[in-house]
């Protein structure tokens, strides 16, 4: 079984060793010629080879090594050193492969091969519409799409939390998630969603922690992040993830102790880590605009937030301000000692400015939300914003942003006027106590609602 797969893995792989490839035979034969027909059950196989046999490893030689042994494991095994393995780091390369990933692997390619605008791919058809096998409650079937099978949903996504950290399994999670209506709901109804989400989150941690332009880095960086942000989007996991603790982070995140973290606070921690790296290291705008998209669309939800986290949240935004400030100073002395030479410079410049004028945008939406939804649970958010009040002050002249600083006044003066009153202590302490009964009285009908 494994010879075979490791046979179909190199013959789908002209494509990596001849780039000028236009069609491949056996993919023509695969996606369209008789063997389509039997794609739903192909895939199915290789689901469940990929969900039972993922501890079943088959050593993989170097073709030159194995003399008389299989030349085709041979062939897979430099195809998956040359998708997978750090060219950098030869230490780590992989010495075997089990067959569930090898079915994976093939899968993967089978439903990554493109087809003409307007075609029907059966491989994607198929994973697109499976149903759980478990089930047996008829609402639950697709209307819109053909069953192609069913399959035991409980098995797939624990083998899928239990790799959701390597490139393979969270490609497939990608794919699933994405078109996958079933399973993707039956991931969202998940109670356990710590084994799904830390392993992602820990891909996404250690992204922030070296070189994201190296090899493959960046691949899996953004295929994690694509898939915090489509999980981010349904109300019950932002709802659980910030109340679910963090527990299992401790072996890899240890900035800072985790004990008061809940996962939606270490996610958002994170998440701000990579904002603050890209914003000086790698300007990468797609990168930005995600990491805020999964930030905004967990932010009705913030509960509870850890002192930590808010004011890294509040100085990101204050160095988003002063680096636009700058920027916008440079802008205008460049238009006005205008040289041809440096058009370009000048181009790249108000890119820049559009972009932390974005970010700075989307930040200030991000607390809007928190605080129209869920103030009385962020003591810690609002002694953050009051800490720096100043900041926010700065907003009001800018026609950008007048619009959105309005809730964060009216927050501003509401808590600062109470705390006027009570003449309290200067301590940390002290004014958080303060802030918590301030709270009995705060009337949230004073906001308006922020239009995105």
């Amino acid at each position: 079984l494994m010879e075979s797969l490791s046979c179909l893995l190199v013959l789908l792989s002209r494509e990596v060793y001849e780039g000028n490839v236009i069609s491949s035979a056996v993919a023509k034969m695969m996606l369209f010629g008789k063997c389509a027909i039997h794609a739903p059950l192909l895939t199915k196989t290789l689901l469940l080879l990929y969900s039972k046999h993922a501890e079943d490893a088959c050593p993989l030689e170097k073709t030159d090594q194995f003399g008389g042994g299989s030349i085709f494991v041979g062939l897979a095994n430099s195809l998956m050193e040359l998708l997978q393995i750090d060219n950098n780091d030869k230490e780590k390369q992989v010495k075997s492969i089990t067959l569930g990933d090898q079915a994976l692997n093939v899968l993967l390619l089978l439903v990554s091969h493109s087809t003409p605008e307007g075609t029907i791919h059966p491989f994607r058809q198929a994973l697109f519409s499976f149903i759980n096998s478990q089930e047996q409650s008829m609402v639950t079937l697709p209307t819109t799409s053909v069953v192609c099978f069913k399959i035991n949903f409980t098995e797939l996504y624990d083998q899928i939390c239990s790799r959701s950290g390597d490139r393979p399994s969270l490609l497939l999670l990608y794919f699933l998630l994405y078109k996958n209506v079933e399973f993707r709901n039956y991931v969202l109804s998940r109670v356990n969603l710590q084994n799904l989400i830390l392993p992602i989150l820990k891909v996404l941690h250690t992204s922030s922690q070296t070189d994201v332009d190296s090899n493959l880095g960046s691949q899996h960086l953004y295929l994690a992040l694509i898939v915090v942000v489509i999980l981010s989007e349904d109300d019950f996991f932002c709802k659980i993830i910030h109340e679910t603790p963090a527990k299992g982070a401790e072996g890899w995140f240890a900035e800072r102790s985790v004990r008061d973290l809940t996962l939606g606070g270490l996610a958002v921690l994170i998440l701000v880590k990579i904002i603050q790296k890209n914003l000086f290291v790698y300007r990468d705008r797609y990168l930005q605009t995600n990491c805020l998209a999964a930030l905004a669309n967990m932010s009705s939800n913030f509960k509870e937030l850890p002192s930590s986290v808010c004011q890294k949240l509040i100085d990101l935004l204050d160095r988003l301000s002063k680096r636009h400030a700058r920027f916008v100073k440079r802008k205008e002395l460049s238009m006005k000692y205008v040289v041809t030479e440096e058009v370009n410079s000048q181009v790249e410049l108000f890119q820049d400015v559009t972009a932390l004028e974005e970010a700075m945008r989307m930040f200030l939406e991000i607390l809007n939300s928190a605080l129209i939804h869920n103030l009385t649970h962020n003591i810690h958010l609002v002694y953050a914003i009051l800490h720096q009040k100043d900041l926010f002050r700065d907003f009001e002249q800018h026609p950008m942003f007048q619009d959105l600083i309005w809730n964060i006044t009216c927050v501003i003066n509401f808590f600062s006027t109470r705390l006027r009153e009570v003449g309290t202590e200067t301590s940390v302490e002290s004014i958080l106590e303060d802030i918590k009964t301030a709270m009995f009285h705060w009337n949230p009908e004073g906001l308006k609602v922020v239009e995105n």
